[in-house]
């Protein structure tokens, strides 16, 4: 009777069945355990597949190598420059875009490096000069027509000392007693390089841009801005700001206006 009772107990100890349980005692103090150890997030599975699944395809492959190897001929084309302050260097491919008016400051590489440092939903897009002081004359009411209702704008200055120097606009330029714009606003300079040298915003403020009958200006910080262009688009001043926290951009924190543009993207 014991043999057979034995083997009973054997087989029962053995079953695997979900409606069969087991009670055993085991020496743990689950609550250490909970002290030492994390809980792991859960993993989807099939978000996982699906990146795996396009990851694999031939056409993936391919598109990421010849993106690879722009970035390589690119950086091999225009050596870092390593001893300017807040430096940042973003990947490039090589896409130029066509604009419908040669510019009077930037050359095909400085646009280049620009280009694809603006927001991804406009790269490959082409520019458009909407304003410019020398073409369309010192009048801020011609200046206000030219920009009017137009989304994205890019500000570019040049100085009487050859810095160049600029801003994204994230919003329509308008007249306003109160500063505008998103965090998709960036101010950069070129410190006389073929180089593009950005400063994002920092969420620190949200003087972003702002412009009246006198003035234009991006970023601010106690009453001075990263770059403000006043005085019929002739003078203006570049001053550290918490908004971009950017050094100062033209070549003095005084300048001369030597070139402005005003462009904006069409497909």
């Amino acid at each position: 009777y014991s043999s057979s009772k034995g083997q009973h107990s054997k087989a029962k100890s053995t079953d695997n069945s979900p409606n069969k349980s087991i009670n055993i005692k085991v020496n743990t103090n689950i609550s250490s355990l909970e002290e030492e150890y994390e809980a792991i997030a859960p993993i989807d599975i099939k978000t996982c597949e699906l990146v795996q699944s396009v990851a694999m395809r031939k056409d993936y492959e391919e598109t990421i190598m010849s993106s690879l190897i722009d970035i390589v001929n690119h950086e091999e084309d225009l050596p870092c420059v390593g001893d300017y302050p807040y430096f940042q260097i973003n990947p490039t491919v090589k896409f130029i875009p066509k604009t419908d008016e040669i510019s009077e400051i930037l050359s095909e590489k400085q646009l280049r490096e620009l280009h694809m440092n603006i927001p991804y939903y406009h790269h490959y897009k082409n520019l458009r000069l909407l304003y410019s002081p020398s073409k369309h004359g010192i009048s801020m009411k011609t200046f206000y027509l030219n920009t009017e209702g137009v989304k994205n704008t890019i500000l570019i200055v040049k100085d009487d000392n050859q810095q160049i120097f600029g801003g994204y606009l994230s919003e329509p330029i308008r007249n306003s007693r109160n500063f505008y714009g998103t965090g998709e606003s960036f101010v950069f300079t070129y410190h006389n390089t073929e180089r593009i040298h950005p400063f994002h915003a920092t969420m620190e403020n949200e003087f972003f841009i702002y412009s009246d009958n006198e003035i234009i200006a991006l970023g601010c910080e106690d009453k001075n801005f990263a770059i403000v262009i006043r005085d019929d688009f002739l003078k203006g001043h570049s001053r550290p700001t918490c908004t971009f926290r950017n050094p100062v951009l033209a070549f003095g924190e005084d300048f001369f206006v030597h070139k402005m543009e005003i462009w904006t993207f069409i497909d």
